[in-house]
């Protein structure tokens, strides 16, 4: 960091949002400090991802897939141990705790939303309207498409507005195909997914299709926060970072503006104070909730930012489904497609595209789409027979796989919230969130019509042993929680403004998916043209003396 009399903006969370807003700010010549809980990432020796599960002592299944993840990533149960609904299986990767964050383990799908999200009130009679529109996202989108290095093609969809799209480095499998020709009958798109994987046309290298993006990337091809932005904003010498930082507590002067942060060595326990000009808190929907509900206000109590009593409600998330079926047709086949691969198809949302849908839940789902040969053939249990005829079904069959993995919202309601534990605190001190979450009816009816509609898609393509792998909604375990800190035009019913500045503290700004206003599924490309945009404000903020 360059010298200066001033102390710095300070960004709570190296993630996916606090890194872009802190690459935005040291790109101006602002200097920022971020302090991270976790550990710097090594990617060339973090991830189990070219490790084959048979080479792991519990096959990959330890406590439900845990040991295919380097646990120095991930913040202990005991610290964390909320639950959201049901729980998925993948659930603990909302204990993520690393430099990057959950971009280190995230599929790399980034669309962009269009109105149907931002104004869906408007353009569909259900739902909430943001205090946006598209329009106001759509240049940022393109910043971050850029820094991501997004593949996709042009597709003139309204449920996801064309970017600025790399090359693909992969193209739709045949099973995929089959299914996109079957889709067009009853006039459904199906298209290359948006993934922000290298093609090796920029300075990562290009991606080699393992397939296995959630375990991680050991060569960088895909996009994390780290990697990326933190790297280019270290050149700028107007950025560090502080790693096993446990913010404890936002301060506050006497004038109630943010003036620095309490800070917890990780694995010391000291404590010392750090001065801010501004401070910028992006550490997920719960953490930062129970952050601002565990910070003292300006008059005494207990709370920032809460004059509207919203901190914490309107808590979401995903649900989602995994249908997977075989196609007799590709039976036998010697396609060239090869194990692993990735999902790399995009069935958009195709429900609640304008005002004449009589559906009776709001918002919708997407599918993304997986074929030909999987690192493991998951449907054996479902092939009839025993001995060396099962084994060479299983084999026949192995090249016919077709998966669609389904991610719907969660309708976002006030009594869905974050509060502070009165009693159980983490080994730091802070208070623990309590999760309050369940789904609604019109989640669960939602949810259903996705299961439904994604069986039909299969059957309809001529599918055969159709499996639903989740029999009840899940939710994504913390994995795209979002909204406990909505932004909106009234203080009253919001905690930030549209930029994402709190409406009672100027110089507090909130950069993560807290600021929902509706559960956007695949958030990543959206936080990421927030944060950059409210950096580009914070920029002009302090230049006019905040």
């Amino acid at each position: 960091m360059k010298n200066s009399s001033e102390p710095p903006v300070i960004i709570i969370g190296g993630g996916a949002a606090g890194l872009a807003a802190a690459y935005g700010l040291a790109t101006a010549g602002v200097q920022v400090e971020v302090f991270e809980f976790g550990q710097p990432p090594d990617h060339s020796r973090d991830f189990l991802t070219d490790t084959l599960p048979e080479r792991l002592a519990l096959r990959g299944l330890g406590h439900h897939g845990l040991e295919s993840y380097n646990p120095a990533h991930l913040i202990e149960e005991r610290d964390l141990p909320y639950r959201m609904g049901s729980e998925a299986f993948r659930s603990f990767l909302k204990r993520v705790r690393v430099g990057g964050g959950k971009t280190l383990y995230w599929t790399a799908h980034a669309p962009r939303f269009g109105d149907l999200e931002f104004q869906s009130l408007t353009k569909t009679g259900k739902g909430d309207n943001w205090p946006i529109e598209y329009a106001t996202l759509a240049p940022w989108y393109a910043r971050a498409e850029r820094l991501l290095g997004v593949t996709g093609t042009p597709e003139g969809l309204i449920q996801h507005p064309d970017g600025v799209f790399q090359k693909p480095q992969f193209e739709l499998r045949e099973g995929e195909h089959l299914l996109r020709k079957s889709l067009a009958e009853r006039d459904i798109r199906m298209i290359l997914a948006r993934k922000a994987i290298a093609n090796g046309a920029g300075e990562r290298p290009p991606c080699h299709g393992c397939g296995r993006c959630a375990l991680g990337c050991p060569t960088t091809a895909k996009y994390d926060a780290f990697s990326t932005l933190a790297r280019y904003a270290q050149k700028t010498g107007f950025f560090s970072i502080r790693f096993n930082s446990v913010v404890s507590e936002i301060l506050t002067d006497c004038e109630g503006k943010a003036s620095g942060v309490r800070v917890i060595n990780r694995t010391t326990f000291e404590t010392a104070e750090h001065r801010a000009r501004a401070v910028l808190v992006a550490t997920s929907a719960v953490e930062t909730a129970r952050l601002l509900l565990d910070s003292q206000s300006p008059d005494g109590g207990r709370g920032l930012a809460d004059s509207s009593g919203l901190v914490g409600a309107y808590l979401s998330e995903s649900v989602g489904v995994e249908i997977e079926g075989l196609l007799p047709v590709l039976k036998n086949s010697r396609t060239p497609d090869a194990p692993h691969h990735g999902e790399h198809g995009l069935i958009p949302r195709h429900v609640n595209l304008d005002r004449n849908d009589d559906a009776d839940f709001s918002g919708g789902w997407l599918f993304v789409t997986q074929s030909g040969r999987d690192l493991f053939p998951s449907f054996a249990e479902r092939i009839p027979g025993f001995g060396e005829g099962w084994k060479r079904d299983i084999i026949a069959w192995h090249p016919a796989l077709i998966r669609l993995y389904g991610i719907a919202e969660v309708e976002m309601r006030k009594e869905n919230r974050v509060q502070l534990d009165p009693v159980k605190k983490d080994r730091w001190g802070r208070a623990l969130p309590r999760v309050i979450f369940s789904l609604s009816s019109s989640d669960r009816a939602r949810w259903n019509a996705m299961m439904d509609a994604g069986r039909e898609f299969l059957e309809n393509a001529g599918a055969e042993y159709i499996a639903v792998k989740n029999t009840a909604p899940e939710t994504g375990g913390g994995l795209h929680a979002c909204g406990t800190c909505r932004m909106g035009a009234d203080p009253k019913t919001s905690v930030t403004n549209p930029i994402g500045q709190t409406h009672d503290i100027p110089n507090l700004f909130i950069a993560d998916a807290s600021v929902f206003v509706s559960s956007l599924n695949q958030p990543t490309l959206t936080v990421t043209a927030l944060a950059l945009r409210q950096a580009d404000f914070i920029v002009r903020f302090l230049k006019s003396g905040g």
